[in-house]
């Protein structure tokens, strides 16, 4: 009686396997709440712009191959291929960016009990600092560049679509 039953027909197993697919961003969200000093805004400013690149880049794809936007097709799949750069590069800032700022705080638990150690933790601190001001300012640079092809993908994409496309503007404002 049980030939060809798989075990995804089963309601909790399927519920199960949903709440796991969604578990990263769910727990990056648990993280950001925590009373901790990482992840912070520059996290969740990476993040929220990899979501507007991702949301570009969907509604690129859902006006591909659709013979009333036969004349922006060619643009459709630079944009695809250019928000998926981006939600790449601001996916690694939202990992980098906690670990930069890690550097700066372990800079400042360096000891200062003698001149040499205060010496040395001002430069370790400079150092760390400089490099942690890198990934912002890339996050900062990056999110222009998704909101302009979300603009753009509103502007001559899927009408379907433009609410999307209008959600990816304002995630990486």
């Amino acid at each position: 009686h049980l030939e060809g039953f798989e075990p995804a027909q089963i309601l909790e197993v399927r519920l199960a396997s949903a709440r796991a697919e969604s578990a990263p961003a769910t727990d990056f969200v648990e993280r950001l709440a925590a009373g901790t000093a990482t992840p912070g805004g520059g996290a969740a400013a990476a993040q929220a712009a990899a979501m507007g690149a991702a949301l570009a880049g969907m509604v690129a794809r859902l006006t591909l191959g659709k013979k009333k936007y036969a004349e922006v097709e060619l643009r459709m799949q630079a944009l695809a291929a250019a928000a998926d750069g981006l939600r790449g590069r601001l996916t690694t800032a939202a990992i980098e960016d906690p670990a930069a700022f890690e550097a700066v705080l372990e800079a400042m638990r360096l000891p200062q009990a003698s001149d040499a150690e205060k010496r040395a933790r001002a430069s370790a601190l400079d150092g760390a600092t400089r490099r942690a001001a890198l990934v912002p300012l890339a996050v900062a640079l990056d999110a222009a560049q998704v909101a302009e092809l979300a603009a753009e993908a509103a502007d001559v994409g899927n009408v379907n679509a433009i609410s999307d496309a209008a959600s990816g503007v304002a995630l990486a404002r």
